[in-house]
């Protein structure tokens, strides 16, 4: 068996091995104790994410992400971006913040086709500080609730009262008031 290679070096031409010949089974091998840990994870997430067999390996890669290692984090997103699973991909990134520059990943999905991937994109820049980016999406998507959150959250007195003069352009009474009520601490009298 595989996971009783004694040498570090055997171990990866295993799994290489697998990866070309047997990828239906690699993520049983790469989830035996034994295997675990002696590998380097984001040095298999690497050599595994160039195989077109990416999505065999989630379990896997589900079953390491506590360690929160950047590689492993940024191949489960893509897997839950691909497959449109927008609730994991949430969860996923609101528990490991491990994946590399966020606005990247919230500059992509800001251009998906799912509302709730531009959810994300929003909540991604709010995360991040870029306030602006949040609530332009959260206008374009008629997300008017989030869009007065982020603005609120922001705390930036111009920020709040452009939202509330577009509300007023967009003829939204009732999003202007509701944004006065939210954002209230900021306004001058």
């Amino acid at each position: 068996s595989a996971s009783k290679c004694a040498a570090p070096a055997m171990l990866y031409d295993a799994i290489r091995f697998y990866t070309n010949e047997h990828p239906e089974v690699l993520t049983e091998l790469l989830t035996q104790r034994d295997v675990v840990t002696r590998i380097d994870h984001e040095k298999v997430v690497r050599n595994v994410a160039t195989a077109r067999t990416m999505p065999l390996f989630e379990g896997y890669l589900e079953s390491i992400q506590e360690r929160n290692l950047k590689d492993v984090n940024c191949a489960l997103n893509t897997l839950y971006i691909e497959g449109e699973d927008f609730e994991a991909l949430r969860e996923s990134l609101e528990k490991y913040d491990a994946i590399g520059e966020p606005g990247d990943l919230a500059r992509d999905l800001e251009k998906h086709e799912v509302l709730e991937f531009r959810r994300i994109a929003s909540w991604l820049y709010q995360k991040i500080g870029r306030f602006p980016y949040a609530i332009e999406i959260c206008k374009k998507d008629k997300l008017y609730k989030e869009a007065m959150i982020v603005a609120n959250e922001s705390g930036n007195v111009e920020l709040i009262e452009d939202l509330c003069r577009w509300f007023v352009d967009q003829d939204l009474p009732e999003c202007f008031a509701a944004c006065l009520y939210t954002c209230y601490q900021y306004f001058k009298p």
